[in-house]
């Protein structure tokens, strides 16, 4: 099918904004990450180490760290939001559901390092829909990662970009007894800024 790149985006916004279909990951004690990540101390390493190499924990994580079964339920019940929303043709939802099914964990790995992926899919018209339902079957799992990171941890950050999830905040909060904060808007990660600097 021929797509109007013009009315691609149109139809993802109009999904981003909704940000739906995400129930299997939220009814997922673990966000769709692997059992490795009950511990808070494995949190706390990684929390560690990202810092050190002045990465985000979003990009120490390999595909390994993902329960793909779930990461599909996540899949299917988000083509069936795009269904009920009449935003793409199903022929071309099912189309990708075969595409990237079995290759989710990798595909979810590769988005969040922002490296190429070696799939058919990628050189396809309809790849920035791959992109956002990427983010949207993720964003449970690093919220969840967020909300175990040490608040000390995350202050200590320094960077602009957010210390989870890698991406550029858009929102800073002061609460009344506390120094300015970023505010994550995609995992809802919360640390300190320091105003002096650019």
């Amino acid at each position: 099918t021929c797509i109007n790149q013009d009315v691609l985006k149109e139809k993802i916004q109009i999904f981003t904004s909704i940000r739906c279909g995400q129930k299997p990951l939220w009814d997922d004690p673990e966000r769709g990450l692997t059992s490795y990540f009950r511990s808070d101390e494995v949190i706390n390493t990684l929390q560690i180490s990202s810092m050190k190499q002045e990465i985000p924990i979003a990009n120490i994580l390999e595909f390994s760290s993902y329960k793909k079964e779930v990461l599909q339920k996540a899949l299917i019940t988000l083509v069936q939001e795009f269904d009920k929303l009449h935003l793409f043709e199903r022929i071309m939802l099912d189309n990708m559901i075969m595409d990237i099914s079995e290759h989710l964990p990798m595909l979810v790995t590769s988005h969040l390092k922002q490296k190429e992926l070696q799939l058919p899919i990628v050189n396809s018209p309809s790849f920035p829909l791959l992109s956002a339902i990427t983010d949207a079957i993720i964003q449970p799992s690093l919220m969840y990662i967020s909300s175990k990171c040490e608040k000390k941890l995350l202050d200590g950050w320094g960077l602009t970009l957010c210390p989870v999830c890698g991406q550029i905040p858009s929102v800073a909060v002061k609460p009344e007894t506390e120094v300015w904060r970023f505010k994550c808007s995609f995992c809802l990660t919360e640390y300190k800024i320091d105003i002096f600097t650019c």
